[in-house]
């Protein structure tokens, strides 16, 4: 064998064993992975509670719709009654 095919094949086994170790997760990437999880899982309990807080602000708006449709129509009714309850110069 020549220097020139030795160095190939001491090229080609460097890199064949790289390729290996780049397989394997060192703790750097382990660590990675689990924030990364953690981001995740936190994104979607955020996105629940975001969730929640608007159904809920949803329902609150529409009870105090509700509230001010009542308050109008009792406003109404009372209206009414005073007119009925007046005499027009005409009934008299």
């Amino acid at each position: 064998m020549n220097a020139k095919n030795i160095a190939l094949i001491a090229i080609f086994s460097l890199l064949a064993s790289m390729l290996a170790a780049c397989e394997q997760e060192g703790p750097a990437e382990e660590k990675a992975e689990q924030i990364g999880r953690q981001i995740d899982e936190t994104r979607e309990e955020g996105s629940e509670k975001m969730d929640e807080a608007v159904d809920e602000a949803g329902d609150r708006m529409e009870e105090a719709g509700e509230a001010i449709q009542d308050t109008v129509e009792d406003i109404g009714d009372k209206v009414e009654d005073a007119a009925d309850s007046m005499d027009s110069p005409a009934d008299r």
